[in-house]
């Protein structure tokens, strides 16, 4: 930035929550929380010499806000737990990146989950979540998830689920030139395709609760309509769907040497 312009950064955030449990028995528990996010950034540049001194030469603002309410109901059944619930949101976004106003999406959710535990060395987890957000049809995604303890110091788990993410306001409607302070231009893509996954996990885990702690997990994830950033030529980049997958191992370990001390280390590798 030259030294004749002074910048300024003021962002204001606000974050309020509302919460309220009901023990209706012994067995069930409702809870509903209501949560409101604002967020205001504000960025200056103004001439602090010469003739142009006072000027504004740039005036970036982002506001974005979030109302959410959730609705969980919680059952237990001896061992096992009955998770079921909805949620409802509203947002919205204005930025001078974006050009078009302020932009507006809702989203609405149900899910459910059922823990069960099987002949206390068996855990097996099914769930299930409905999304139906502006613009786009419904989604469903299933998980289930199964996991064996042996010897009382080995688990043995696997999984598999589907997964979802629509594009962001940002990747959808940005238009922002800095092509005269750094050369580039980023343009949104507002045909994006919602994000979709398919993957499954496996590992093995061994642990001593007071002393050592290890686990060896691979997973394979594969993309539908993956959101990827992509140069498009003459110094523009913007945002398009791809298909690709993910593999992965990952390695894991934690030693507990005193009640004080504990060291952790942990191994990725990513394809």
């Amino acid at each position: 930035v030259s030294p004749l312009i002074d910048t300024k950064t003021t962002i204001k955030q606000n974050n309020i929550s509302l919460n309220h449990n009901l023990n209706i028995d012994k067995d069930w528990i409702f809870n509903h929380i209501f949560q409101r996010q604002t967020y205001n950034r504000n960025y200056t540049e103004t001439w602090n010499a010469g003739p142009e001194a006072g000027i504004i030469e740039t005036d970036d603002l982002a506001a974005e806000s979030l109302d959410k309410y959730e609705i969980t109901l919680n059952k237990k059944i001896d061992l096992n737990n009955l998770n079921m619930g909805m949620e409802t949101s509203y947002g919205s976004y204005k930025s001078n990146r974006i050009g078009i106003g302020k932009k507006y999406i809702g989203a609405h959710s149900i899910f459910a989950q059922y823990d069960a535990h099987i002949f206390n060395d068996y855990n097996v987890v099914m769930g299930l979540r409905i999304d139906k957000y502006s613009d786009y049809k419904y989604v469903y995604s299933p998980r289930i998830g199964f996991m064996y303890l042996y010897d009382k110091h080995w688990k043995v788990r696997t999984s598999w689920g589907k997964g979802f993410r629509t594009p962001s306001f940002m990747e959808r409607f940005i238009d922002y030139d800095h092509s005269a302070t750094f050369g580039y231009k980023v343009i949104g893509n507002n045909d994006l395709k919602a994000e979709q996954s398919n993957g499954i996990t496996a590992g093995i885990e061994y642990f001593n609760p007071t002393i050592y702690q290890a686990s060896l997990i691979v997973y394979y994830t594969e993309f539908v309509n993956h959101i990827a950033e992509y140069y498009r030529g003459n110094q523009e980049y913007s945002y398009h769907n791809i298909n690709n997958t993910y593999k992965g191992l990952e390695i894991r370990g934690k030693w507990k040497a005193s009640s004080t001390l504990s060291a952790s280390w942990e191994i990725n590798l990513i394809d």
